[in-house]
């Protein structure tokens, strides 16, 4: 046995899977003690806010965490969530590459926070100060 502590906020379901299936009883601040071994995310729910479902990393099996059968395990996953944006230019064209990341650097699609449905295409707005440069509207993705 091992004992692990996850670091993160607004987590309500977690499940690990190796050959057996770990499901995490709801998550408290102290450490639980699990079976030594590696494991791999198989599901991750995290509530942001009351009145939306829940929303999940991309690509879960890629997500691991190794519980050694002695001392402490920390694995950080969930809230806070971080916004970034890259820019990228390509002669006239600025490509803005969005991520948004967890405290354990796991991946969230931004569409599962904004309720973004298709229908209407994303705008920007860029500003100096207080001074709007430039707006517009641009293709999802």
């Amino acid at each position: 046995m091992g004992t692990l502590r996850i670091e993160g906020k607004s987590i309500e379901r977690l499940v690990f899977g190796n050959e057996e299936m770990l499901v995490l009883p709801p998550l408290v601040k102290q450490a639980i003690s699990v079976p030594a071994g590696n494991y791999y995310l198989k599901m991750c729910d995290l509530v942001h806010d009351k009145d939306k479902p829940a929303i999940s990393p991309q690509r879960l099996d890629t997500i691991a965490v190794k519980v050694a059968g002695e001392g402490e395990n920390n694995f950080k996953l969930g809230c806070p969530l971080q916004n970034s944006v890259r820019i990228e230019r390509t002669g006239s064209i600025l490509r803005l590459n969005y991520e948004l990341k967890g405290a354990g650097g796991e991946i969230y699609e931004a569409r599962q926070i904004t309720d973004y449905n298709g229908r209407t295409n994303p705008s920007v707005a860029i500003y100096k100060g207080n001074m709007q440069l430039a707006s517009g509207s641009f293709e999802y993705g």
